[in-house]
């Protein structure tokens, strides 16, 4: 459609052509107003399809991210297991140093008196 068949209308919007430049086919306001409705139907079909396939891959992600959500969970140790795991290590820690002053004692290399 060519500028001098637009008028300006109020607040910038453009308005319908001053005249009918219809194609016989329906009275429209441009002769290629059929194809650019069938290009448009076709690009809608491609988008639906797409979006179609985006939801299949985010739903396939989604059970994805649930299994390592729950994998990740299982091996991951809880808070009070870590408590479990670093007191063992240091009442081992404690029972070790304990045997080695002793056993210094015990030698003689280590003179503590009372």
């Amino acid at each position: 459609m060519s500028d001098s068949q637009v008028t300006k209308g109020p607040d910038s919007w453009y308005m319908r052509p001053e005249k009918n430049v219809g194609n016989g086919n329906g009275g429209g306001y441009d002769g290629g107003m059929e194809a650019r409705i069938a290009r448009l139907e076709d690009d809608v079909r491609d988008v639906k399809k797409d979006l179609t396939d985006i939801k299949v891959s985010v739903a396939q992600i989604s059970g994805k991210l649930d299994t390592l959500t729950s994998t990740l969970a299982s091996k991951l140790m809880g808070p009070w297991q870590m408590v479990g795991v670093f007191g063992g290590l240091l009442t081992t820690l404690i029972v070790i140093a304990g045997a080695v002053i002793g056993l210094m004692k015990w030698v003689g290399v280590l003179h503590i008196s009372p």
